[in-house]
């Protein structure tokens, strides 16, 4: 699993910027992004073996959002020949993930599905998108069904850390939302990605965090609603 590696000047901006009040699980939401077959694992069409070591904090997290009423939103990278989900042609070049001549990521492909071994329940938001942020160009207006939940807490989760995940959490952020960035529950092709996407998360967006400390999170805002506190 990639190393925490936060600079302590980051950390200290990151607690001075983002002076969060306790999580009501109610209204709170993990996004977990692009966590697909197609970039799960060393067999992947589009490996990274990192996404692999993320699956059971993944796991352990929306296992314990949804026991608190949080909801759970799963988003999958996807490729389209036409519609306003295309991509423009000068970013559709051969072996990119935009080129629709690669099918891993079409709809209805085995790649284009969440992989196997993630805990994804019947009731919760699956969703398609067509640019690195989940909150741009994508099958669902995710903003609009968040709002319309209360949900005010985001917590990024999957992959890749630098790329779709930052992006996801820098949309949310300027949408007001208060963003929790997992820095062992993302994951990127190297390191030092890693690291860079931690630190622009820590430094600008919002509070990078662990999955112990959020289940933490989440346990003490179900037992705060089950006591009637």
């Amino acid at each position: 699993m990639h190393p925490h590696q936060v600079p302590d000047w980051a950390l200290a901006r990151s607690a001075a910027m983002n002076r969060f009040p306790p999580l009501a699980a109610s209204r709170a939401a993990v996004i977990v992004v692009d966590m697909q077959a197609a970039f799960v694992g060393e067999t992947a069409a589009f490996p990274n073996p990192n996404t692999l070591d993320i699956v059971p904090n993944i796991n352990r997290l929306c296992q314990a959002a949804r026991t608190a009423g949080a909801a759970i939103c799963w988003s999958r990278h996807t490729v389209v020949g036409d519609g306003p989900g295309r991509q423009p042609d000068w970013q559709r070049f051969e072996g990119s993930l935009s080129s629709f001549s690669a099918p891993h990521l079409r709809a209805g492909a085995p790649g284009h599905a969440l992989y196997a071994g993630l805990d994804a329940a019947a009731h919760d938001l699956v969703f398609d998108k067509y640019r690195f942020s989940c909150f741009v160009n994508a099958a669902i207006d995710l903003d609009g069904w968040l709002r319309t939940r209360g949900v005010e807490d985001i917590f990024v989760v999957g992959t890749i850390s630098n790329c779709c995940c930052e992006s996801t959490a820098r949309d949310a952020a300027m949408r007001d939302y208060r963003v929790r960035f997992l820095s062992d529950a993302t994951a990127a092709l190297t390191d030092e990605e890693h690291a860079a996407a931690l630190l622009s998360a820590a430094a600008i967006v919002g509070e990078v965090i662990t999955t112990d400390m959020v289940i933490a999170q989440f346990a003490a805002s179900h037992a705060s609603l089950s006591e009637g506190v």
